[in-house]
Order: structure tokens, then sequence, then C-alpha cells
């Protein structure tokens, strides 16, 4: 059984971290091996974006329709970063333009935070410090996370 758009939407919403500088919503629930956020809907897991623009009305979640963000960040779920195509070549097109926002997770932060927990710091300082949540510096510390 399906479950309501609302639901799914809350659910998602419970999950997202507003970076204020970018505008991105950082989906922090799961996260595959290139930090594209997943979600179950039912018993299928489908990626946050098409999920997102399924409960905004933008496309149906079993149609053939290719869903891209327009900024850097993997994991992002922001309505307004989420672009919805008709087709493979006009996706193709947009794919090969390339993103034009900074990255959420650069190189230098996740030095910066691995350098902090090696110095003693607690996560909980080091997300304070940086402005970004605890389950962040979690993948931060515990993982590889895709960075540009």
């Amino acid at each position: 059984m399906i479950p309501s758009k609302e639901t799914v939407r809350n659910r998602i919403l419970s999950r997202v971290e507003r970076d204020k500088d970018t505008g991105c919503w950082v989906y922090c629930g799961f996260w595959d091996k290139f930090g594209s956020g997943h979600i179950k809907v039912g018993e299928i897991k489908f990626c946050v974006r098409k999920v997102v623009a399924w409960v905004y009305g933008r496309c149906e979640l079993w149609d053939e329709t290719y869903v891209a963000r327009t900024c850097r960040t993997p994991a992002c779920c922001n309505p307004r970063h989420i672009a919805v195509f008709d087709g493979l070549s006009s996706f193709m097109s947009h794919h090969q333009r390339g993103a034009k926002r900074k990255p959420y997770i650069t190189k230098g932060r996740v030095l910066c935070a691995r350098l902090l927990i090696r110095e003693g710091w607690t996560y909980q300082q080091v997300a304070d410090e940086m402005g970004v949540s605890l389950n962040t510096v979690w993948r931060l510390a515990k993982k590889k996370p895709r960075v540009t």
C-alpha cells in the first residue's frame, strides 16, 4: 500500500537539513555511494528527488520521466532545485551543461571536520562549529562522502 503524499512529504522533511548558503535541502536519510538520497515508498526504494517531484505534483512515481538536480549537492531535495524531463534527450542536454552552484560539502570542510575530531572535539562540537547537523558530521567521520 502506498502512503499518502502528505505522509511521505512529512517523512522527507523530518530528515532534511537546510543549507542557508546554497538553498539546498540536504536529505539526511539513506545515501547511496554517490551521495544521492533514497527513500522507500511502500515497498519500493526511489531516489528522493523523484519522490519530491511526485509529492509536489510534477511527475508520477512510475512514469518514464527523468529527474535531475540543478545544484551540485547530490542529496539535495529542494523542489526548486529539481528539474523534470519528459525525454532522455532533454535530460542529457541539461546534464551536459552542468550545474552552477557551489558544492555543499567541499574537500576542505571534510578535512577540517576530520582534523577537529582527531584533536578530540566531540561530533556535536564539530557540528556546532561548522553549522551542520550531527548526522552530517558522523557521515564525514565514518564514511567517504562524495565531494567536488
